[in-house]
């Protein structure tokens, strides 16, 4: 049996209010009485009917734990419209049932809804949930909950929910809703809140639209249109238990190999039902059992606040469907806190999703479990956000543009092809922002385990790009050592950059594929004991070019560094490029050595030699252990061994290596030797060769 793919927004809260149960007619559709429940029958007497719409209107809609509603009709009704209008907000916590085929079914209280632990539904069609005051039909068309003399029914379809003022929210609390394979659930509203709830659309659509005050929504084939000043906050939030109140479900027939998925940690589906245990809550848009399509989620709103919930677009089977797709609008902030998720993973031989943000900030902090960057699922507990590839299947992309400021304190953003034995492939990862901030162990990276090739980072950060102690993660792409694939490249754009203790940029490989290369731009750059690298392990090292408008300084054992470390003749060192009017080394070192290839090449272009300071052990190396050592250019002049340059009492203790390493071990290429004045050990050995060079 083919794996499942999943629509689902959840947060599960174990609260339910005693309500007073209660469903009556208001008398403008249809006589006014008080139903008898607790099995409420609603067939089509009861409302009016216009084409394939029939319009329903209560005084009051309410269902306890143990009480069903069930709408019926006639076959061809596709669309059924119920409103209430008495003033009195809904407290749904049993089951909202429609017999009708394939009957889409539209839920409007502009009142206020909400959701109890218990509520379930079963719908043929779609389900839509709203607080709108009105629903526009067509173009002439209205159905008003808030003041119903205005309607003017028709049997056009509805176009858009429509808000007059003050917007009343929708709150989930503990609900597992859940519509049909490949169909719809729809929460638009005011404020909306998710806590412990689950919202299920296997195969389908979600959306998610927050209006506070005034405006509409309309939901198009591809794409949740929002026009509003007043956009409101949406929250998907698990309170914090303690971990003993939980026993773990491990899945079942769902992901059998996914063993650092903490989504489905807490899920275990069987058939059609997901038994959940509430850790999360999520939105999920994946595809179902022999199902060819994916799923879609749709937010709009003015904040948004995933804390320890997740919202996941995952595919597990899709054969000729459409991709799956998050499309998050935000018009202020969004925050991903204690774990939180955003995913749109591949775990089958299918296409995996794309994930697009639009915000002003984005803020991923925290942990669902507090680990240290040592910790080996360290990465596993980090706010996320993903488009992974764990089969055979071509991950999404990631596309993020905010107006504001991105910061991960810490926090994950990945594509990584994660099968180490088929043919996935990462996807690529885009960034816009004003500010980039990664610390604590933060991570942006695109990996690859596989047989193809990592994808690329671009981030363009208009004012700074700032990495602090993100060792050993930081901005990153690498191969594994059995990936066959490249290293991703990484392009970074900004008019500040500021790597300190421990930040890091680099592409590796471990495998036989090469290192990426890494370009970066700036008006400034800033090394403080942190390391900028390409580095291959069986391959050739990847280039760096790096392009600095102003002055790039390196302090207290910082690196730029393209090496090889292979074991055969081609496997030769990258290359680095730095074009910049002034460059400080301090204790500092620039790299391009290989081991059994040649060593690379460095070269420094538009340099003011007025403005080029080199102080205590800085250490500039394109040798090669046992083959030739690269060249060093300054300015288009290649720098040889018998060629003195720079006699400024500022270069104190520097030292420029051509040579050779005499130490021959592997296992010594990559170490950094503190010299003392007129002795060179040459890098990365501990032998010398001649005498050295002096600045």
């Amino acid at each position: 049996m083919s794996k499942p793919s999943l629509i689902f927004i959840s947060a599960l809260l174990l609260f339910s209010a005693n309500l007073s149960a209660q469903i009556s007619t208001d008398g403008t559709l249809g006589p006014a009485q008080n139903l008898q429940g607790p099995k409420y029958t609603i067939g089509d007497d009861l409302g009016q009917q216009h084409g394939g719409n029939l319009f329903h209107s209560f005084q009051d809609f309410n269902l306890n734990s143990n009480e069903s509603a069930t709408f019926s009709g006639q076959n061809h009704i596709q669309n059924v419209i119920s409103r209430v209008t008495g003033g009195n907000s809904s407290n749904i916590d049993g089951l909202i049932r429609s017999t009708i085929p394939g009957a889409d079914f539209y839920f409007l209280n502009p009142y206020g809804i909400i959701f109890g632990e218990t509520a379930t539904l079963d719908v043929q069609g779609s389900f839509h949930a709203s607080t709108a005051d009105y629903l526009r039909l067509g173009e002439g068309g209205e159905f008003h909950a808030r003041n119903p003399s205005k309607s003017l029914l028709t049997v056009a379809p509805i176009e858009a929910f429509g808000f007059f003022g003050q917007s009343e929210s929708i709150k989930i609390e503990g609900s597992f809703l859940q519509t049909p394979v490949g169909k719809t659930l729809s929460i638009i509203g005011g404020d909306i809140s998710i806590e412990d709830g689950v919202l299920f659309a296997p195969g389908g659509r979600i959306n998610l639209a927050a209006i506070a005050f005034a405006g509409e929504v309309e939901i198009t084939p591809d794409n949740l249109l929002i026009n509003t000043s007043n956009p409101g906050e949406i929250r998907l939030f698990v309170p914090e238990y303690e971990e003993s109140e939980y026993e773990e479900v491990e899945p079942d027939g769902l992901i059998d190999d996914y063993e650092n998925d903490a989504i489905y940690d807490n899920g275990e589906y069987e058939g059609s039902e997901l038994e959940f245990e509430p850790e999360f809550g999520n939105v999920d848009v994946t595809d179902h059992f022999n199902e060819t399509g994916t799923g879609q989620i749709f937010i709009r709103g003015g904040k948004l606040i995933v804390e320890r919930a997740g919202i996941f677009a995952d595919t597990f089977d899709n054969e000729g469907g459409q991709q799956a797709r998050i499309d998050i609008d935000i018009n202020g902030d969004i925050a991903l806190i204690d774990g939180g998720l955003i995913t749109a993973d591949s775990l089958s031989d299918s296409q995996g999703g794309n994930i697009t943000i639009n915000a002003e900030n984005l803020t991923l902090r925290g942990q669902f479990e507090e680990l240290s960057p040592d910790d080996d699922d360290f990465i596993d507990s980090l706010s996320t956000i993903g488009t992974d590839s764990f089969e055979t299947g071509v991950a999404g992309n990631i596309d993020i543009e905010l107006t504001g400021s991105l910061e991960m304190t810490p926090g994950l953003i990945s594509s990584v092809a994660q099968n180490d034995s088929g043919e996935g492939e990462a996807g690529n990862i885009h960034i816009q922002a004003r500010d980039v901030t990664l610390q604590q162990g933060a991570s942006i990276s695109v990996d690859t385990f596989g047989d193809r090739n990592a994808g690329n980072i671009t981030i363009n950060a208009t004012d700074k790009i700032s990495l602090l102690q993100t060792d050993p993660y930081g901005i990153s792409s690498s191969a594994s050592e059995e990936a066959m694939g490249h290293a991703g490249n990484i392009i970074l754009n900004t008019s500040e950059l500021v790597l300190t203790e421990e930040g890091l940029i680099y592409s590796l490989s471990y495998g036989s594929g090469d290192a990426g290369s890494i370009t970066i731009t700036a008006n400034t750059a800033k090394l403080t004991q942190s390391r900028i690298t390409t580095e291959a392990e069986q391959a050739r090292g990847g280039n760096i070019y790096f392009e600095v408008r102003d002055k790039l300084e390196l302090f207290d054992d910082s690196r730029i560094t393209a090496e090889a470390r292979g074991k055969n003749t081609q496997d030769s060192g990258g290359n680095i490029t730095i074009t910049s009017p002034a460059l400080t080394l301090d204790d500092s070192f620039l790299l391009a050595n290989a081991y059994a290839g040649n060593g690379g090449e460095i070269k420094l272009v538009n340099l003011d030699f007025n403005r080029f300071t080199l102080l205590g052990n800085s250490w500039i190396d394109v040798s090669s252990a046992l083959s030739s050592p690269g060249e060093f250019w300054v300015n288009k002049i290649r720098l040889t061994d018998d060629l003195f340059v720079f006699s400024s009492p500022e270069f104190t203790e520097a030292k420029f290596s051509l040579d050779r390493c005499a130490g021959l071990t592997i296992d010594t290429i990559s170490r950094f030797i503190i010299t003392i004045r007129d002795v060179l050990p040459p890098s990365p050995g501990d032998l010398m060769t001649h005498s050295p060079l002096s600045w």
